[in-house]
């Protein structure tokens, strides 16, 4: 009974849950487009203001940002969610240009209550977007996953 006791005691001890973070969360850029082009054209506009991100199950994400995909591998915690960029447009990122590969450091998604904040450091000063879980991760082999 006592070998028992001590599994259940310590499998429920490590669950770190980061199986939080398996889904679609998404949010809007609202610095991604002036109040110009939110009137002139609001499908572009809405296209280039969504941030959605979808957390696979293996560990991969998809990010669409700005009407652009990117894909790659996740560190997931508790609290955060570690985004590591592999490609751009389906393309590695380690056959860009230097200046692309820099302007594509870690993102960041980082627990607020049952949203989180996605945030990049080559935002340069923009402020975390809000993120919302939406759905879940789409099945393996799909999208990504």
């Amino acid at each position: 009974m006592l070998p028992l006791a001590v599994l259940v005691l310590g499998l429920s001890g490590c669950d770190s849950g980061s199986g939080k973070w398996i889904g679609v969360w998404e949010g809007e850029d609202l610095s991604a487009v002036s109040p110009e082009l939110e009137r002139e054209n609001p499908v572009i506009a809405n296209t280039l203001k969504k941030v959605s991100v979808t957390i696979c199950a293996n560990g991969n994400f998809v990010l669409t940002r700005g009407g652009m995909p990117y894909q790659g591998s996740t560190t997931l915690s508790r609290e955060k969610a570690v985004l590591q960029v592999r490609t751009i447009l389906g393309r590695p990122i380690e056959n860009e240009p230097a200046m692309v590969q820099k302007a594509n450091p870690n993102i960041e998604l980082v627990k607020k209550g049952q949203d989180a904040e996605f945030k990049d450091p080559a935002d340069f000063g923009k402020p975390p977007i809000k993120m919302t879980r939406t759905g879940n991760a789409p099945a393996s082999g799909t999208s990504g996953c």
